[in-house]
């Protein structure tokens, strides 16, 4: 690959073969003239992509995310664009699994209640038994579905297209009523 490959800096103490230089925010305007591998900054904005446009010698874009759509109007032709399907899964799940146990069981009213000195009885539902609608289903809403399931609740997935196990997203208003977290 001609061309330099540029790296955020958290990047640094792994090892790269070729020359590579390390960035913090944005890279360098010569820098970027000299890239031929790039690799945006993880959760940056959007200016981070914004630089991809008209970089002469660019070849390969190397998203920290799942998500890739957001570049696309910034890619220029012929470059290839590689995301990190699957890195984010687990940890996506276990994050979406905790906001709803903590949403339905009132964890958020518990801390605050905490921070007061006040304590608040309450009954609060369980996520078991539940109709969850996953809105997505990739790899981070199949591991939702996977983590949901010793949950004892009632899954409907929700994708682009229908497929088997799989609603198409023009289904979702009809499908929204029947679900008790979303």
């Amino acid at each position: 690959m001609a061309g330099i490959a540029l790296l955020p800096t958290f990047l640094q103490g792994v090892e790269f073969a070729g020359e590579h230089i390390f960035y913090d925010g944005a890279p360098a305007q010569a820098d970027l003239e000299r890239a031929g591998f790039f690799v945006p900054e993880y959760m940056g904005s959007i200016s981070t992509v914004e630089v991809l446009v008209g970089l002469p010698g660019l070849e390969v874009v190397q998203l920290l995310t799942a998500g890739f759509d957001y570049v696309l109007p910034y890619l220029p032709a012929g470059v290839k664009l590689c995301n990190a399907a699957g890195v984010h899964d687990a940890s996506t799940a276990e994050l979406a699994i905790g906001l709803m146990v903590s949403s339905l069981r009132g964890l958020d009213v518990a801390a605050r209640n905490m921070v007061s000195g006040t304590w608040q009885h309450e009954t609060r539902p369980s996520l078991a038994d539940r109709a969850v609608l996953v809105l997505g289903a990739g790899g981070v809403g199949q591991a939702i579905r996977a983590r949901l399931e010793p949950f004892e609740t009632t899954v409907t997935m929700i994708g682009r297209t229908a497929r088997t196990g799989v609603h198409a997203v023009s289904e979702l208003e009809s499908l929204l009523p029947t679900a008790d977290v979303v």
